[in-house]
């Protein structure tokens, strides 16, 4: 049995089996079957899903997200234009936690003013090689977010870009 739809937010984590003869147990495959009537169903843990997802389709994807953590993993050309569309999806959307990594996308070389400002759903960021500044504000008030990633190309932090991000562990 594999169920038509996994809820969002769930991954298989394994499979278990159910028959006359057993009790609930977890398996691996390969595996022989050698009960009868046996079932086998998904193992579902709640936690982080990645997403791979090109830039042009990032705010629509951020947008369509239901409830749960979300590693996206962004490729393709960024735009301050993108990055605009994207945190009016993620303050529109602010169930799902979402952890941005932008290293695999180029054309970008600044996180503007207010950027990401006010994106309490925002847990993490990478941001790509290539990014020279981080402007003013740029993440201020993202309440959740734990870490940031900063290359070596930043050359210049703005005043009170993390203005606010009171659980940031890790820069």
């Amino acid at each position: 049995y594999v169920p038509a739809d996994i809820p969002t937010g769930y991954t298989i984590t394994g499979w278990n089996k159910w028959g006359a003869d057993t009790e609930d147990e977890a398996i691996t495959f390969p595996y022989t079957i050698e009960d009868s009537p046996l079932r086998f169903y998904p193992k579902l843990e709640q936690g982080k899903t990645d997403i791979n997802c090109d830039a042009s389709k990032l705010a629509e994807t951020i947008a369509g997200l239901s409830a749960g953590e979300y590693k996206i993993i962004v490729s393709g050309t960024m735009t301050s234009d993108i990055l605009a569309a994207v945190k009016t999806a993620m303050i529109d959307n602010e169930s799902a936690k979402i952890n941005l990594d932008l290293s695999g996308t180029t054309g970008l070389t600044c996180i503007d003013e207010d950027a990401f400002k006010d994106c309490n759903n925002l847990t993490g960021i990478t941001i790509p090689f290539g990014v020279t500044d981080i402007n003013y504000y740029a993440f201020a008030w993202c309440g959740n977010l734990t870490n940031v990633t900063i290359p070596d190309s930043v050359t210049s932090i703005g005043d009170s870009s993390f203005w606010g991000c009171r659980n940031l562990k890790s820069i």
